[in-house]
């Protein structure tokens, strides 16, 4: 599969959707939206040309592993607490 800017977006709503069946877990939700938001953000500056630099690009090219592993740490605390279906992981 081709990793094109709707491919991005997709992936963020699939995250927000995850997110959104967290029920009692208002901070959870938040952090997990947020940081799915942050690395859309990241992947689609990324992914266009000539929208930023080269060295900007490299920047992100070093942030984008650091956030993935973040929303994946905050993802596996949901998981751990319940309360979504385990085949959204």
């Amino acid at each position: 599969m081709r990793m094109n800017r709707n491919f991005f977006i997709r992936l963020a709503f699939a995250v927000h959707r995850v997110a959104d069946a967290l029920e009692d877990q208002e901070q959870m939700k938040l952090e997990i939206k947020d940081s799915a938001n942050a690395i859309l953000t990241d992947l689609l500056l990324f992914s266009e040309k000539d929208v930023v630099s080269r060295e900007k690009k490299k920047q992100l090219g070093a942030q984008i592993p650091r956030k993935i592993d973040v929303l994946l740490s905050h993802l596996n605390r949901a998981k751990q607490k319940g309360g979504v279906n385990p085949a959204n992981f």
